[in-house]
């Protein structure tokens, strides 16, 4: 919003009318597709870190502590959903938007 305001002296409405939908889409289509791609390949289980609160985890918390929990681990891609695709949108953006304002 603000290079589009300051640097390139966009107006308001065209903000609004053009810009504003496509900034919106990518702010909750984003986190929507990846908790649901999370649910298709089932790699949430309950956290260590925060009880009460699921993530993408490749062991559920309490693992072999507590009989009744499934000790299944749920694949390789746990750790590219923690680290690389949730902020790959970030780093793209901020790349891009501080290249644009030179």
């Amino acid at each position: 919003y603000y290079l589009l305001v300051i640097r390139y002296n966009v107006q308001e409405r065209i903000i609004s009318r053009r810009f504003e939908p496509v900034m919106h889409i990518i702010s909750i289509g984003y986190p929507l597709f990846f908790a649901s791609m999370g649910l298709a390949w089932n790699t949430y289980n309950p956290s260590i870190v925060t009880p009460g609160w699921c993530f993408h985890i490749s062991i559920p918390a309490f693992c072999g502590d507590v009989p009744y929990i499934d000790c299944e681990v749920v694949g390789d891609t746990v750790a590219e959903w923690n680290l690389v695709y949730p902020f790959a949108l970030c780093w793209i953006i901020i790349v891009v938007s501080m290249t644009s304002i030179y």
